[in-house]
């Protein structure tokens, strides 16, 4: 990829520039260089950098609003998925996205 295709929606300013230099520095022999099974990948989020895991912000949310939901409504708190979502049961709510997409 060639420099002046990178960040080309970024205004060019001292942030987008130093953004540059770090990646450029860690990417390239040199003395800062970060081997590849080293690094770590981010998205940009409306200007917003977020890591992949542990979950994506958009899961976050859905399984707040489930708990929030389930602590308003006394019905939802029994029942799947909202329990774990209350009860922050992570262990079933991996088993069940493997379930479903399996």
């Amino acid at each position: 990829m060639s420099a002046e295709s990178l960040l080309v929606s970024w205004r060019d300013t001292a942030t987008r520039q130093a953004i540059v230099d770090l990646v450029r520095s860690v990417s390239s022999a040199g003395a800062n260089y970060v081997s590849p099974a080293d690094r770590v990948a981010v998205f940009d989020n409306d200007g917003t950098l977020w890591s992949e895991k542990p979950i994506p912000i958009q899961l976050d949310f859905t399984l707040y609003r489930l708990a929030e939901q389930a602590g308003s409504d006394s019905t939802l708190a029994g029942r799947e998925p909202y329990r774990a979502a209350l009860e922050r049961d992570y262990r079933w709510l991996g088993e069940a996205m493997v379930r479903r997409n399996g």
